[in-house]
């Protein structure tokens, strides 16, 4: 009852909790790590920013002209007889500034082209009318089989926008990054024997690996 008068009758985003969680964290040691993720989830309710890149990478907003959009898409429970159809609920989230912070934004179900076009828009009008030159797209809720998907109908729909937004002024439309994330795989890495400070001590290739050469999937 209260999430539901919160978010959809008073477009207010709440943060929900129970006395007796609360009292159980609060005992002779005070669970630190519980209110700090509650503090954590309040802060971006109310619009506040818990995360900045970190400066070097923060430049490439700035001297690229970048624009960095996160894309997820939240499908229908499974079970749902025919008569109960829910839509697929589209989200999109961009970066409004060029340290690459991001604003809290209410997205509605709209298609995927219907969302680009205004976050192009506040984009130009919050950095005087600078549009992007290049699109960072990471894009969440891709399963293996719908990878060609993305490729050739969201990727096709990004560029669609960009030519009726940019093309029409004879403007160089904006380079394209999509990026997609996936989770749910189970691909594994070792470091090289020849080279032990790239492994801890049990073997393990270190926190923050990161492999951007030589990977290839069998869906694309």
């Amino acid at each position: 009852m209260t999430k539901t008068a919160s978010d959809i009758q008073g477009g207010i985003h709440p943060v929900c909790l129970l006395e007796s969680t609360v009292a159980s964290k609060c005992t002779a040691r005070v669970d630190a790590q519980f209110f700090d993720n509650i503090l954590l989830k309040a802060n971006l309710k109310q619009g506040g920013v818990n995360h900045k890149m970190w400066f070097p990478t923060s430049q490439i907003f700035s001297s690229w002209g970048a624009m960095a959009l996160g894309l997820d898409v939240t499908n229908s429970p499974p079970g749902l007889g025919r008569g109960n159809v829910s839509p697929s609920i589209i989200s999109m989230r961009p970066s409004r500034s060029r340290s690459g912070k991001n604003k809290k934004d209410v997205t509605e179900p709209h298609s995927f082209r219907t969302l680009l076009q205004p976050h192009l828009d506040r984009y130009a009008k919050g950095l005087n009318n600078k549009d992007p030159s290049v699109l960072i797209i990471y894009r969440d809720g891709v399963a293996e089989g719908q990878y060609n998907h993305v490729v050739r109908s969201e990727y096709q729909g990004i560029r669609d926008v960009c030519t009726a937004k940019y093309g029409s002024r004879n403007q160089a439309l904006p380079k394209i990054a999509v990026i997609v994330l996936g989770k749910r795989h189970h691909t594994r890495f070792y470091p090289s024997r020849s080279d032990a400070s790239q492994a801890d001590r049990n073997g393990n290739t270190l926190p923050g690996t990161v492999v951007d050469r030589s990977i290839t999937s069998p869906f694309l």
